[in-house]
């Protein structure tokens, strides 16, 4: 487990000081490699990918302009496009793997019927614009953290070694190449978590922390190794920084009051005193791991199953039919599925895989659980799922669906067309789906237009666009983001138009208006009024209105004020103040009664001032402004830095209670335990990884970078 967990230390630069990561919305077409021109796809299409981004077209690796050779050193300035490399193939690795347990799918001993790079097409449109993206001076998140490690080598915290990044580098190519590519990787271990596991001693050296413990730090990457492990924690001084403290040795307090987790095979329990933790030895085979306080680890690396620590190599020992909370608790074979959650073994091909509530397994290897769909359903049709065998190339998709990899189009699986390739539309997709334009194309960035029939760029802003007939507004072939408005319903031509970034403009669910607001110039965020397909309204600012100004509901309103008169069409409400102190109060507001109250609450609905400190309260707000709920001990006054605190709610308005249980100011809180002020997320768990990903496309080689005359 700590071994893990120091991989998990070590590569940390990725998410450290930066937002949380979350897949680039960019697209276009790639030039693959692979001559199978296949893409994830569902029973009727492809899966995964939007069509927002600007629609490209451009071959190779691109998205960098320094110089990366897999096996030799990466030098800092060129890390970022190799993280960003990396980073795209990692989550197209555990989106793959998700929608083989969405299906009900096993992927051990299957055969991927697509490409990695044709994967990534799918999911992300133009890979080189994504990479770009994750690497933009202004604001990529790989741009952001190598600038931060960057920043953090300068100051003399971190050391980041380029030899050890292109061994690493070379290490995962190597790695991945031993299954034949990422897809396989999943296809030959059947576990999402490989490319985690599979990250090994040359990675571990990428970035070494120099800061001893108790000197500052920004992030655990910065404190000094030491056999016990250790963390960056007390992030509370000025720009957020910290100090470097070892991991909690055999009875020393942990994970409580700014303590860290214990080291090694130690289990942090807290024996009948859920305030104090303290740091426990493993349970020895045999033993007992389920324990007042927790649970402890098992020694050697066993499994603590059914409350006794067994070798891992052993399995569970709960019989088929027998409840459980997770698979390792189940005999050798079976695994913990269900509602409720029991030991099952995975249905074999033609059996019943879902049927409500009454069954829910999962099928055997390479089998899918599938609702047969038109003459094929028979008796089954939407109550029953069976266990069947994907349907392939050509195959009929009606009772089965088709192989990951290919489209379902008039009942017969076809291969994904590339830009430029002939192409034709899923009949059994209704006209208003994104997937009516889009066809068998595999980038989501494409639609399938002309005659004949090709994959073609999504057209932008402004352009003339091709739609569905109907009242309704659709996307049709414009660009993600954009609605393809025509002018009657009988019309299927248009205009590409964005969504209006004015207060007061026309918006709506019909043909000629689209149907959202985007945020105004300065960033406020609107809605539309109409709240029906079909309707049409205004656009109206989301924030905290002032009293008469335009609202959809009372989200819209400022405190003490609630949205009256909108009638969910073409016209919105306007803020209205709430009762005065003595007034009724409540949800009839056609009684005469105010919605909400101006100061104070609604109390068995009359307007009731707000509680003063030391008054009983059930809510904070029923508190007066600086005061908080504290139930058993009324309202109280909201604590100030340095006081100590269990809850954010604890705290005056700018602080958050830290981990060590005081409050302190938001962004460092935020910066401490997750993702916000300060840069961002501080986990840092994927530097290594990325790295190991990285180098997963055949010759991977970057552009050099002219102006330093190499």
């Amino acid at each position: 487990m700590r071994g893990m967990t120091r991989v998990v230390a070590l590569g940390a630069a990725v998410t450290l000081w930066c937002g949380c990561p979350s897949p680039p919305g960019t697209g276009g077409s790639s030039n693959s490699s692979s001559s199978s021109g296949q893409a994830v796809t569902s029973s009727s299409g492809v899966i995964g990918g939007s069509s927002s981004g600007t629609a490209g077209g451009s071959s190779g690796n691109g998205g960098s302009s320094g110089s990366v050779v897999v096996g030799q050193p990466i030098l800092l300035e060129n890390l970022c496009p190799t993280l960003a490399n990396g980073y795209l193939r990692m989550y197209a690795f555990y989106l793959y793997g998700i929608s083989l347990g969405l299906s009900g799918s096993s992927a051990v001993g299957c055969e991927p019927a697509m490409s990695d790079e044709d994967l990534l097409v799918a999911l992300f449109g133009d890979v080189e614009q994504a990479r770009a993206q994750l690497c933009a001076a202004d604001g990529g998140m790989m741009a952001i953290n190598v600038e931060a490690i960057t920043r953090a080598q300068t100051a003399g915290r971190l050391i980041y070694s380029p030899q050890a990044a292109g061994d690493c580098l070379a290490e995962g190519r190597n790695s991945f190449a031993a299954y034949g590519g990422l897809l396989r990787s999943i296809v030959a271990t059947g576990n999402v978590d490989a490319g985690q596991q599979l990250v090994v001693s040359n990675c571990n050296g990428v970035i070494r922390g120099m800061q001893d413990e108790g000197e500052p730090c920004l992030s655990p990457l910065e404190c000094s190794p030491l056999d016990a492990g250790v963390t960056c924690v007390h992030r509370l001084q000025a720009d957020c920084f910290g100090v470097c403290q070892r991991f909690g040795l055999l009875g020393e307090e942990c994970e409580t009051r700014g303590n860290p987790e214990c080291s090694g095979e130690l289990a942090c329990l807290r024996p009948g005193d859920t305030s104090r933790g303290l740091c426990a030895p493993p349970a020895g085979m045999g033993r007992a791991c389920e324990v007042d306080g927790g649970t402890l680890n098992c020694a050697g690396g066993g499994a603590c199953i059914n409350g006794i620590c067994v070798p891992a190599t052993d399995g569970g020992t709960l019989a088929e039919g027998t409840g459980c909370e997770e698979t390792a608790e189940c005999l050798p074979g079976l695994v913990c599925s269900g509602s409720p959650l029991r030991c099952q073994s995975r249905a074999p091909l033609g059996e019943v895989c879902r049927n409500g509530s009454a069954v829910d397994r999962p099928c055997q290897p390479c089998l899918v659980c599938f609702e047969p769909r038109g003459a094929d359903a028979g008796p089954d049709a939407g109550v029953i799922r069976r266990c069947v065998a994907a349907a392939g190339l050509d195959e009929a998709c009606t009772a089965a669906p088709c192989e990951i990899g290919l489209a379902c189009l008039s009942g017969t699986c076809r291969p994904l067309a590339k830009r430029g390739q002939a192409c034709a539309r899923d009949d059994g997709v209704p006209e208003t789906a994104d997937l009516a334009m889009r066809g068998n194309c595999l980038s989501p960035l494409d639609s399938c237009m002309g005659a004949p029939a090709t994959c073609q760029p999504r057209v932008a802003e402004g352009a003339s666009c091709q739609g569905p007939a109907g009242t309704l507004a659709v996307q049709g072939n414009c660009q993600g983001g954009l609605t393809c408005a025509r002018a009657s319903a009988a019309a299927t031509t248009g205009t590409c138009q964005a969504a209006p970034n004015t207060p007061g403009a026309s918006c709506g669910y019909r043909q000629d208006l689209t149907g959202s607001c985007g945020d105004t110039a300065d960033g406020r965020t609107m809605e539309c009024s109409a709240r029906w397909d079909g309707g049409q309204g205004v656009c109206v600012l989301a924030d905290e209105g002032a009293l008469g100004e335009p609202c959809v509901d009372n989200y819209d309103c400022s405190n003490g004020h609630y949205c009256s008169g909108a009638d969910g069409g073409a016209t919105p409400g306007r803020c209205t103040a709430g009762g005065q102190t003595g007034e009724p109060c409540g949800y009839s507001v056609d009684a005469g009664w105010k919605d909400i109250c101006l100061q104070g609450f609604c109390d068995n609905r009359v307007c009731t001032a707000p509680r003063a400190s030391g008054e009983p309260c059930y809510s904070n707000s029923q508190c007066s402004n600086g005061l908080w709920c504290a139930n058993d001990g009324g309202c109280m006054p909201r604590a100030m830095t340095g006081a100590a605190c269990q809850d954010d709610e604890e705290c005056a308005e700018g602080l958050a209670c830290a981990p060590e249980g005081v409050c302190a100011a938001s962004e460092c809180v935020n910066y401490s335990s997750g993702c916000g002020g300060c840069g961002g997320c501080t986990d840092g768990s994927y530097v290594p990884t990325l790295l190991f990903f990285g180098a997963l496309t055949h010759g991977y080689r970057l552009r050099r970078r002219k102006s330093r005359g190499v």
